[in-house]
Formats: structure tokens, sequence, C-alpha cells
């Protein structure tokens, strides 16, 4: 999957193209903010989607 999000010096992550910078760390009244550094945060990851439900399911038949 592309990537929407890039990180931009050593402490912020932004949208590819745009030239507004959020910090990496979730804050209490930014939405918008917070949203694009979750995103950045399961882009990470490296995960597509359905491997991510993948483990999901594997990580609930564990827990029972």
């Amino acid at each position: 999957m592309e990537r929407l999000t890039e990180h931009y010096g050593d402490r912020c992550i932004r949208i590819k193209g745009c030239t507004s910078a959020y910090l990496n760390k979730e804050r209490k009244s930014a939405p918008a903010s917070n949203a694009v550094v979750r995103l950045a945060a399961y882009e990470d990851t490296g995960l597509e989607p359905e491997e991510i439900i993948e483990l999901k399911a594997r990580m609930e038949g564990l827990e029972k």
C-alpha cells in the first residue's frame, strides 16, 4: 500500500505533499493531527489491512 504520511524532521509527521507538520504524539484537542499521527503509526507497522484483520482473529483465538 502506498504510504500517505512522511516523517518530517526527527519529531514531526505530515501528510505527503503538505506543508503543515504535526508532532508525533496525540494531543487532547487536535483531532485532525491525531488522525495523521495514528495513520503514520499504522503505516509504520508495514502491514496491509488484511494482515491486521488476520492477526486480530488469531489473537482473539488465543485469548479464549
